[in-house]
């Protein structure tokens, strides 16, 4: 890794929209599920909310992309200043999480009790204010109609593992990258215990999909990416020998597995179903930053990258206007028997979701990000980290 060579991967923003649709899409297909359950239009949207439940897996990706850019980010900060700043990792942190995540909290905990009649939440303010968000869906998510105070519980987990990285990052690289080879050592030993947790839990959904010990495993192959980056840049050169046909059958081999996870990771089986998914992803990210010239290089994709650039703001805010809208588009609908009408008023919902929540991401990212990152520039080299 060179000294002067910059922390930026221009591509990954792209991906970061992808991952952001794809929670977006997930949400919207349950939404038209929930309209649609009684309803002999149902079968006709069945397959569609079978490709869009696998949205969810979004979350997984965020993870593996945030594992592997922060620990990149560390160790380049490491090489090109021979030392690491917890403080200023820890400012560029709050600059880019807190403004958006504080602001869904506040809306949901202080705004809307006030102003809408019969709004209420069973879920604990104390648990988003101190980034415990993920323990309080495992406790109260699953009987809250407050549906858009589920975004943050990923967001909490990001800032669980900030801390306690960041932390490991100043007492192992303070004194140059020596000891990198403890980061390692260190990530097998929580991916075991991750094993040994999911084992224990695995007939416990929530517990799986949202508990901190469950989730690691993401994050954690995504920092175990930038650390063999580093030390064996060589090799992951070699994937640029990769032909195209056999990187499509890695993707058509992967999309399989996420089509059929819910088979194949039946029963204790499911305790490897995030080590197998994140492994996919983690070739993604390392295919989508070598081959910059193969069609479905995501940075060919204009629209794509400047979405991305605002994803942050389509993940946080598309549960609340998705809340919104649908109390407001469905209830008109309520008595309504002409399937056709109905079968567009659905899909209808969904591009006018989509186009809210791009409307109102590119807004927030204009009044509230932007101001926030040209301060997170203050304290770091110019990374597009999320």
């Amino acid at each position: 890794m060179s000294q002067n060579r910059k922390p930026y991967f221009d591509n990954l923003d792209a991906l970061r929209f992808a991952a952001a649709f794809a929670v977006f899409l997930f949400h919207v297909g349950r939404d038209v599920q929930d309209f649609f359950a009684q309803n002999e239009l149902y079968p006709y949207f069945k397959w569609m909310i079978k490709i869009t439940d696998k949205g969810a897996l979004g979350v997984n990706f965020f993870f593996v992309l945030s594992g592997f850019l922060i620990s990149y980010l560390m160790i380049w900060e490491t090489e090109s200043r021979g030392t690491f700043s917890y403080k200023n990792f820890l400012i560029r942190r709050t600059c880019r999480i807190w403004p958006l995540y504080f602001l869904i909290v506040i809306l949901g905990f202080l705004v809307f009790p006030a102003i809408i009649d019969g709004y209420e939440t069973k879920h604990l303010a104390t648990n988003y204010w101190f980034f415990l968000a993920n323990f309080d869906e495992i406790d109260y998510g699953a009987s809250d109609s407050i549906n858009f105070l589920t975004s943050p519980w990923s967001i909490a987990v990001e800032e669980q593992f900030y801390v306690f990285w960041g932390l490991l990052g100043f007492v192992l690289l303070r004194n140059g990258l020596s000891k990198l080879r403890y980061f390692k050592h260190l990530i097998f030993a929580l991916l075991a215990l991750s094993v040994i947790f999911r084992f224990q839990n695995f007939d416990y959904a929530r517990l799986l999909y949202y508990h901190t010990f469950s989730v690691m495993p993401d994050l954690l192959i995504g920092c175990l990416l930038a650390i063999y980056w580093y030390e064996n840049p060589a090799w992951f050169k070699s994937f640029k020998r990769i032909k195209p046909w056999q990187t499509i059958s890695i993707y058509v081999l992967g999309a399989g597995i996420i089509l059929t996870k819910n088979i194949i990771f039946s029963g204790m089986f499911v305790v490897f179903e995030r080590y197998i998914i994140a492994l996919f992803f983690a070739f993604i990210v390392t295919d989508q930053i070598l081959h910059r010239r193969r069609f479905f290089y995501l940075k060919l994709h204009n629209l794509a990258l400047s979405l991305g650039r605002i994803s942050y703001g389509i993940y946080m805010y598309h549960l609340v206007i998705l809340y919104f809208l649908k109390q407001f588009w469905f209830s008109i609908l309520e008595n309504e028997t002409n399937k056709y009408l109905l079968g567009f008023s659905a899909i209808s919902y969904i591009v006018v979701g989509f186009i809210l929540v791009i409307m109102v991401s590119k807004l927030s990212f204009h009044i509230i990000e932007k101001p926030m990152l040209q301060v997170k520039e203050r304290f770091s080299h110019q990374s597009n980290s999320k």
